[in-house]
């Protein structure tokens, strides 16, 4: 696959993960305010959004290169 590839599905990987980090934030932040844990307008609400937000966001971007063997067939193509 030629490299301008890689970086243009990377890229694509890395704005779907921001989106799905966003999403995962908002409603984790959630379900701990109604749990109690946070408050609305409260600093301890801004912190855990935003700590939800980075440790999705790492563990998502992460996942090629985690993964990247497991995806990766050392077979020859077909046809080759």
């Amino acid at each position: 696959m030629p490299t301008w590839k890689l970086i243009l599905l990377f890229v694509a990987w890395v704005f779907a993960s921001v989106m799905i980090a966003v999403v995962t934030a908002i409603l984790a932040t959630e379900i701990l305010r109604a749990v109690g844990i946070v408050e609305s307008g409260e600093s301890s609400y801004t912190v855990a959004l935003n700590a939800v937000f980075g440790v999705v966001l790492v563990v998502l971007v992460a996942v090629p290169f985690v993964f990247r063997r497991r995806f990766t067939s050392h077979e020859p193509p077909p046809g080759a």
